[in-house]
C-alpha cells in the first residue's frame, strides 16, 4: 500500500524499469519516504496458470530488477537519497538501508552465468581440440570444469540454506499450522532450481542498455488438452544446465579416453537435480481435469454474457430507434398541424 500523497509527490509510477513495484521502492526511499513492513498477509495475488506465464513472469522479474540495480549507484541519485532529511545517519544504518534494496532486487539473480558460460566453451574446446586431433593433453583442458562445478555447489547450497531456515511470518500464515516441514522446504528448492538459467543469463543484456517493453503476464485460465499441456510445458522449461551436463556425463564417462570421477559424479548431480525439479515443476502445473472444467465453464459463461450483452445492446439501439420514431412522427404531425 502507497498514500496517495507519496504518489502524486513522485509524479506516479515510474516507468523506467519494467518492475515497477520495486523501480518505485527505490524512489521513495530516495526521496525520504519512509516504509514499513507488516508481517501480515492482507492480499493474495494470483499465480500464472502455464509453466510459460511463469517463466515469462520471473524472465521479467529478473530483467527489471536488474535494470534497477543497474543504476542503484548512480553517484547522483545516491548521494540525494543518503543526505535527505529522513534518510539514515550513521554508516551502518546506511548499509542497513543498501542491504535491504539489494537483498531484494538481486532475490532472483545469480552470477553463475559466468561459470555456464565458461563450461560451455570448456566443452567446445575439448570437442574442437578431439575432432582436429591436436598432440596435446586433453585431460588438461578439464581443470576449467572443477571451478564451474564448484561454483554450481556453492549456488545450490547457499539456496537451499536460504529456504532451510525460512521461518518468516508470511509462510507461517499461509501455511495455517507453522513452520513448513523440510520436504515443503526441499520442493521450494527444487522448484527454484527451475529458474537457474535465468537468473543466470536472462538479465545480461541489461548492461548494454536493451530495453524490454512491459508485458502483462496473463492469470486466466485456458481450455486446452493434456497433450498441450504437458508439451507446452515440456517446451517453456529452461533446458541449457541439462543438455550442457549430459554432454559432460558422456564426455568423461568411464568408456571415454577423458575419464575424470569427481567430473562425472559432479555432472550427474547436476543433471538430476535439473531432471527431478522438472518433474516437480510438471507435477505442479499438470493438466487437471477439474481446472479444465472450470476453464470451460468460465468460458461458456463469457460467451454467454457477450451473447446477452450484445443482445440488450440491440435490443436497446432497436428500442431507442423506436423511441426516435414516435418522437419524429409526433413532431412532424405537430407540425402539421401548425402549418395547416
Amino acid at each position: 500500500m502507497i498514500q496517495r500523497t507519496a504518489l502524486i509527490k513522485m509524479g506516479g509510477w515510474s516507468g523506467a524499469s519494467i518492475t515497477e513495484d520495486a523501480q518505485m521502492g527505490v524512489l521513495m526511499h530516495r526521496q525520504g519516504l519512509q516504509t514499513v513492513f507488516i508481517p501480515k498477509v492482507i492480499a493474495t495475488g494470483l499465480l500464472p496458470n502455464t509453466v510459460v506465464d511463469l517463466m515469462s513472469q520471473r524472465r521479467r522479474w529478473i530483467y527489471g530488477n536488474m535494470q534497477v540495480l543497474n543504476t542503484y549507484f548512480d553517484n547522483q541519485s545516491l548521494s540525494k537519497s543518503l543526505s535527505s532529511p529522513s534518510s539514515p545517519s550513521s554508516f551502518g544504518q546506511r548499509l542497513g538501508y543498501i542491504r535491504a534494496h539489494l537483498s531484494q532486487l538481486s532475490a532472483w539473480v545469480n552470477l553463475t552465468g559466468i561459470f555456464i558460460v565458461l563450461h560451455i566453451c570448456t566443452l567446445l574446446l575439448i570437442s574442437g581440440a578431439m575432432f582436429a586431433n591436436f598432440d596435446i593433453n586433453l585431460s588438461l583442458l578439464l581443470t576449467p570444469l572443477y571451478a564451474v562445478y564448484a561454483g554450481y555447489a556453492l549456488f545450490l547450497s547457499r539456496r537451499l540454506w536460504a529456504y532451510c531456515h525460512d521461518d518468516a511470518p508470511l509462510n507461517q500464515q499461509m501455511n495455517g499450522s507453522g513452520v513448513p516441514n523440510f520436504y515443503q522446504k526441499l520442493r521450494a528448492w527444487l522448484m527454484h532450481i527451475n529458474f537457474w538459467e535465468l537468473g543466470a543469463l536472462s538479465w545480461l543484456p541489461v548492461l548494454w542498455g536493451r530495453e524490454k517493453p512491459f508485458i502483462c503476464t496473463p492469470k486466466q485460465v485456458y481450455v486446452r488438452s493434456r497433450y498441450t499441456v504437458w508439451t507446452a510445458n515440456i517446451a517453456a522449461l529452461p533446458k541449457l544446465l541439462i543438455i550442457i551436463n549430459l554432454i559432460t556425463i558422456l564426455m568423461v564417462s568411464p568408456l571415454s579416453p577423458l575419464y575424470s570421477p569427481l567430473i562425472f559424479v559432479c555432472a550427474m548431480a547436476i543433471l538430476i537435480l535439473k531432471l527431478w525439479s522438472a518433474w516437480i515443476m510438471l507435477e505442479n502445473y499438470a493438466y487437471s481435469e477439474s481446472n479444465e472444467a472450470t476453464a470451460t465453464a468460465d468460458f461458456i459463461h463469457h460467451i454467454k454474457s457477450d451473447i446477452d450483452s450484445n443482445s440488450n445492446q440491440q435490443e436497446h439501439s432497436v428500442l431507442n430507434h423506436s423511441a426516435i420514431n414516435r418522437k419524429l412522427s409526433t413532431s412532424l404531425k405537430q407540425n402539421k398541424v401548425i402549418n395547416s
